[in-house]
Formats: C-alpha cells, sequence, structure tokens
C-alpha cells in the first residue's frame, strides 16, 4: 500500500511540476526512484528548465529548492531512524518525461547499465 501511495504522490508532482510549471517552464526531466534500507521508497529528480526559467542566482536557486533538518530535542524517534536507515537499496530503472511528447508524456527511458 506504501508503494501505491508513493506511485500516486509522485505522479501528481511531476505532473505539478511539468504541466502546471510549479517551478517554471520544463523542456524535460529526469527521476530514479529508490528504496532504502527499511524499504521506504524515495526519488532522485532532475529538472531541465526552459532558458526564460533557469536559475541564475543564489536568491533563485533558494527560492526553488529548500530542505529542512529535524532538531533532534523535539524528534528524537525520527532522527534516530534517519541515523539507523541511510542507506539505499539496488539502482533502479531511472524514468524520464518529455515536453515535446505529447500523447506520452511519461516514459521510461532505458537502463544503460543492464
Amino acid at each position: 500500500m506504501v508503494t501505491q501511495v508513493f506511485k500516486i504522490k509522485l505522479k501528481e508532482l511531476i505532473n505539478d511540476i511539468h504541466k502546471k510549471h510549479i517551478l517554471g517552464r520544463t523542456i524535460m526531466g529526469i527521476y530514479v526512484i529508490k528504496c532504502q534500507k527499511r524499504g521506504l521508497l524515495h526519488t532522485h529528480i532532475l529538472i531541465f528548465f526552459a532558458e526564460d526559467y533557469k536559475p541564475h542566482t543564489v536568491e533563485d536557486v533558494d527560492r526553488i529548492i529548500s530542505a529542512e533538518l529535524l532538531n533532534p530535542k523535539t524528534n528524537r524517534l525520527a532522527q534516530e531512524t534517519i541515523a539507523r536507515c541511510p542507506m539505499h537499496g539496488k539502482w533502479q530503472m531511472p524514468h524520464a518525461w518529455k515536453m515535446e511528447n505529447a500523447k506520452n508524456n511519461i516514459h521510461e527511458s532505458s537502463n544503460p547499465r543492464r
């Protein structure tokens, strides 16, 4: 069930980035789904922006990207879990999307390591 929810949320996120342009107009992108030691899924996403929407300054990047570290005093259990389970699982096949491909906006790309 966790995997199904993850896939639904990822599909919505890609849709928000690609079709709704929540970060700016994109040309294409690629993402990899990975599985951590305890089976928790996560993804790494690389987005290629159209020339007019590329970040050029530190402020532009800060507007798009943010990260929040857990406070070990208020989130002790979460911090301990992260410290215990930081390893990634087996490398997964990358997926890509392209603006020009209107019929099928999300497709799997080939795995060069196979």
